[in-house]
């Protein structure tokens, strides 16, 4: 049936004959419900070397969903950089344009702040993103055509959270970044949107052709701002680590009779 959505969680049909009788129950999926799947079969699509976990939300509108994550967040940063457990959030698709969740995001726009959005927008409402210039933002949109199992957005989440930097392992780009089990933006007659995509460091995903290579890669690399991930990657690394060696000499030096802090 094609419904009407009346309510946050009541809808409306038409009958073919009036009053009508009930003959078979039926069931209804939310939208996100079906994304989440999509989201689960590209991240691991990219390889399963970070584990992900899924936040539940409950059965609310958009913009109730939208407060509560600001609710879990604010707890979960509360006591700091080095007890906060989630570093970045993938979203759903029709959070794109709700504008409190635009306001969310700005409220983690500092530089010390630690909470990173991957957003899917689109070619007609981007523009609204752009404006913003989020730090914080990662943003793309998708191929005009995509597969039913597909959430273009979830292969550079997984991308960025398979990072782990140390001496021998270092953090390569995130622009051309191979990517998998995605589809690729057409370039035929895209040549001018594509080119004004990147200008606005809107993320998309490309082919890596131009280098005799069959892949599908990560165009741009960017966040909102127009600094490449990897900035404010290793703004956070090294704010997360700063505050961990600090705390780390704080503690030792409390309980040494040798050389004791004070």
């Amino acid at each position: 049936f094609t419904a009407t959505v009346t309510g946050d969680k009541t809808l409306t049909y038409l009958l073919n004959t009036d009053p009508g009788s009930a003959t078979t129950m039926g069931t209804v999926t939310a939208v996100a419900a079906g994304e989440i799947q999509q989201m689960n079969t590209t991240y691991w699509a990219q390889g399963t070397s970070r584990a992900v976990y899924v936040l539940e939300l409950g059965e609310l509108s958009v913009p109730a969903a939208v407060a509560a994550l600001g609710g879990f967040i604010d707890e979960d940063i509360s006591l700091g950089n080095t007890y906060q457990k989630f570093f970045s959030y993938l979203v759903p698709r029709e959070w794109d344009t709700e504008q409190a969740f635009k306001t969310l995001a700005n409220n983690y726009t500092s530089p010390g702040s630690l909470v990173k959005f991957f957003v899917t927008t689109t070619i007609a409402t981007y523009d609204a993103w752009v404006s913003g210039k989020y730090p914080n933002v990662f943003a793309g949109v998708e191929a005009p055509s995509i597969g039913a199992t597909e959430f273009s957005m979830a292969a550079p989440f997984q991308s960025s959270l398979a990072n782990d930097p140390g001496s021998s392992n270092m953090v390569p780009p995130m622009a051309y970044r191979y990517m998998y089990g995605v589809t690729a933006y057409p370039i035929a007659g895209n040549s001018t949107l594509l080119k004004t995509l990147k200008k606005n460091h809107i993320n998309y995903i490309g082919t890596a052709a131009e280098g005799g290579l069959s892949n599908k890669m990560l165009e741009a690399g960017h966040m909102l701002d127009g600094k490449p991930f990897n900035y404010w990657y290793s703004v956070a690394w090294c704010a997360l680590n700063l505050e961990l060696n600090l705390a780390n000499e704080v503690i030792n030096g409390s309980n040494t009779t040798v050389n004791p802090l004070y």
